[in-house]
């Protein structure tokens, strides 16, 4: 781990050995002897343990084993469950500490277990990958019906008998309207960057339409993409979380939500002790720094792509295992995925941010390493999908490769010329103003030495001293 892991800003009232221990970190200002604080900070292993050991005895010999199908989920979930808390006592710790660090490596487990389920998925066939989640659920398992936003694309239709705006209406009561909302409040808060955060939601608009020709529901009119999508639904979702995060950015918060002063309860203290605990202690700004160098913008630039891919593969995944958008599989994927990439965006950052820092973070590998294995799975069984494709349209081809060609080329020019000129012109100019500032320094105390020394005459003794009005010693 880097080192700025091991020691991150945010915790500056904790020791090394508090945060090497793999123990809750509580800031000095509390007393050990505070009973609320002593058992958030104990890791408890044994006891979890035990519990855990013998809930599992307790189901494995109670429940009615007659029926394999049940037996196998049984197995599996149990499975999962063990290492989910064999996770939260032994993983480490990462960047975050809120609401509680074990949250985090039971993410981390969740993470793992994830990654191993996907790289399962990539080694069977499209009817036998279909077949599993039928288990999960019976009604999965079934081709679903295709559906284009782009068939009427009028605005004002008179003829029609509910509404003389129904293709409007239709767009503004869809499911995705929500999707887009709370999507994009959730993704504010893993870049941390309003201009990112928009330069993300007009590429992700940009895939769709490089896709559109593959599923048909990426077809947008032009009034739904750029009207309701991109200015409206994504760029509320933005504002608001930017809101909350200025608020949180701003607001202090204690760990426990106590005042160290056991006999004297704080305000607050309940329900509103156990909601600050849920919010961040502190929530750190991320400054990118885009065009700092060239390193940087590809590497933001290739978190911008593995970002966008985490949303395409949720479209791809639900096309080729038949789920429905509002299937419970499909929310919780993209709501795990929102939860692995907040330490993960974070860790990146680091990654990018500090020059001390050569490994990338635990999460950041997990979650990167998740991306690429779903980009198999969907590729893989995508064989119906892609027969039923249209032809990449030119203009596609034609758009992508102009961006590349800009892109490439205006780093070139703006990394390899402009910048360094830049750079050179501004460090000629601080290096004449520090001049000039020295040498007017050295001036003005050239001028004040003579006058000093009108008004100061040398006792026997040697000490300076001022002479009276009267002109004595």
């Amino acid at each position: 781990m880097c080192a700025a892991f091991l020691k991150p800003k945010i915790l500056p009232d904790y020791t090394e050995g508090d945060l090497a221990s793999g123990i809750l970190p509580i800031p000095k200002k509390y007393k050990e002897s505070d009973p609320y604080v002593q058992w958030i900070k104990n890791p408890h292993t044994i006891s979890f343990m035990i519990g855990g050991i013998a809930i599992l005895i307790y189901v494995a010999f109670t429940r009615d084993s007659s029926d394999p199908v049940s037996n196998v989920k049984y197995g599996l979930v149990a499975g999962c469950l063990i290492f989910l808390l064999f996770a939260m006592l032994q993983f480490k710790d990462g960047l975050f500490y809120r609401p509680h660090p074990a949250f985090w490596r039971i993410i981390k487990g969740c993470a793992v277990i994830y990654l191993v389920g996907a790289v399962f998925f990539l080694f069977l066939n499209e009817n036998q990958a279909r077949g599993l989640f039928s288990y999960i659920d019976p009604t999965l398992g079934k081709p679903l019906p295709e559906r284009s936003y782009a068939e009427d694309c009028r605005l004002y239709t008179p003829e029609d008998p509910v509404s003389n705006f129904r293709n409007f209406r239709n767009a503004v009561y869809d499911e995705f309207i929500i999707a887009h909302l709370l999507g994009w409040f959730g993704k504010a808060f893993l870049f941390r960057d309003v201009y990112i955060s928009w330069g993300w939601s007009i590429l992700f608009e940009f895939c769709e339409l490089t896709f559109a020709h593959i599923l048909p529901n990426f077809a947008e009119c032009w009034w739904d993409q750029i009207i309701l999508d991109i200015l409206l639904c994504n760029g509320i979702g933005i504002w608001l979380g930017h809101v909350v995060m200025n608020y949180l950015q701003m607001k202090p918060y204690n760990w426990t939500g106590m005042k160290h002063d056991q006999d004297n309860p704080p305000e607050g203290f309940g329900l509103l002790g156990a909601f600050r605990q849920l919010t961040p202690r502190e929530l750190t700004p991320y400054n990118w720094e885009v065009f700092s160098s060239a390193r940087r913008f590809f590497s933001v630039l290739s978190v911008f792509f593995l970002a966008a891919s985490i949303e395409l593969n949720c479209f791809f995944l639900k096309a080729v295992f038949w789920h429905p958008p509002s299937h419970p599989l499909v929310i919780g994927r993209l709501f795990m995925m929102w939860l692995f990439s907040l330490p993960a965006l974070r860790e990146i950052y680091q990654y990018i941010s500090d020059p001390n820092c050569k490994r990338l973070g635990t999460m950041a590998w997990l979650t990167v390493a998740i991306i690429f294995v779903e980009n198999c799975v969907w590729f893989k069984f995508s064989g119906d999908l892609m027969a039923h494709a249209q032809p990449t349209p030119a203009i596609v081809i034609y758009s992508w490769t102009a961006v590349v060609i800009v892109l490439l080329g205006g780093s070139l020019v703006y990394f390899g010329f402009y910048k360094p000129m830049r750079d050179r012109f501004e460090a000629e100019a601080r290096a004449e103003a520090d001049a000039a500032a020295t040498q007017k320094f050295h001036g003005t105390v050239e001028q004040q030495q003579p006058q000093e020394a009108k008004g100061q005459t040398k006792s026997p003794n040697g000490v300076r001293r001022r002479r009276s009005s009267m002109g004595g010693k």
